[in-house]
């Protein structure tokens, strides 16, 4: 289903190869983890199953600006899901 709206997205966006949207989920981040302490959290999080569903009343667009003092969040668009 995410490949769907991936296409879809980067279709209505009429968005270049080189800057093609990509539908993810961001869990954490983190500038000062060392690669071990990442791969160690990577395995923890693997062991985790995620089987809970919800119910969404909206989506939003999000862009993201990285900068020196953190990532920089706001919102491009909100969907209202009916």
């Amino acid at each position: 289903e995410l490949e769907g709206l991936n296409s879809k997205i980067n279709e209505l966006l009429e968005l270049s190869e080189e800057k093609e949207f990509s539908c993810h989920l961001t869990i954490a981040r983190s500038k000062n983890a060392s690669s071990t302490e990442f791969l160690q959290a990577l395995k923890e999080l693997k062991k985790i199953k995620i089987s809970e569903t919800f119910n969404a009343g909206s989506v939003e667009l999000m862009e993201s600006e990285l900068l020196p003092e953190g990532a920089k969040y706001s919102v491009v668009k909100s969907f209202r899901l009916s």
